[in-house]
């Protein structure tokens, strides 16, 4: 009898080790929306937007304070041409990460792609607070100068890309365009 009590008592200790030291229910949660996350990105990079999102949704029921999947979604919706989803997104991940540079950035470009020069001007003007490197941001401001008639401040903007834009030929090539194009105005 005292072997079996014993028994029971060890098993009794082992589970509660074992369950207190093992991952926890919220972990478990997190982990799997990672996955989530990490396979609807797998699936925007093939072009199935619509199992994108719909893998982002499973991230964000299981944590949703998970900014980056409301950026991933956000995307996803942008690509599908639903701007004003993908601006609801980009919201709900700079309430939840208010520093969220990549999410006013892409939400900037939303408004500015929905004529909403004033919205994504502020949207810019907020990334390079945050990162003043960020040759992105300069280069979409510029285009909102551009778009304004504000001539001078869109070419200082796109000089400030082409300091900027480091190995991203593409921007750099964007930039000097843009730049010629108000310089000859």
């Amino acid at each position: 009898m005292k072997t079996q009590i014993q028994f029971v008592l060890i098993s009794f200790l082992f589970f509660t080790v074992l369950t207190a030291c093992g991952p926890s229910k919220a972990s478990i949660a997190s982990a799997t929306a990672e996955a989530y996350n990490t396979s609807g990105k797998a699936y925007a990079d093939t072009g199935d937007l619509e199992r994108a999102i719909s893998e982002y949704d499973q991230a964000i029921q299981l944590k949703p304070d998970f900014a980056e999947a409301y950026l991933n979604r956000g995307n996803a919706h942008r690509k599908n041409g639903d701007l004003d989803l993908a601006i609801s997104d980009f919201d709900q991940a700079i309430q939840l990460k208010p520093d969220f540079v990549e999410a006013y950035l892409n939400r900037g470009s939303a408004y500015y792609h929905l004529g909403k020069g004033d919205r994504a001007f502020s949207d810019f003007n907020q990334v390079i607070q945050l990162n003043p490197g960020n040759a992105y941001a300069y280069y979409n401001r510029g285009l909102v100068y551009a778009a304004k008639g504000e001539k001078e401040n869109g070419i200082a903007d796109f000089q400030n890309v082409l300091v900027l834009c480091g190995d991203d030929s593409r921007l750099c090539q964007d930039a000097q365009q843009q730049l010629e194009t108000l310089e000859d105005k």
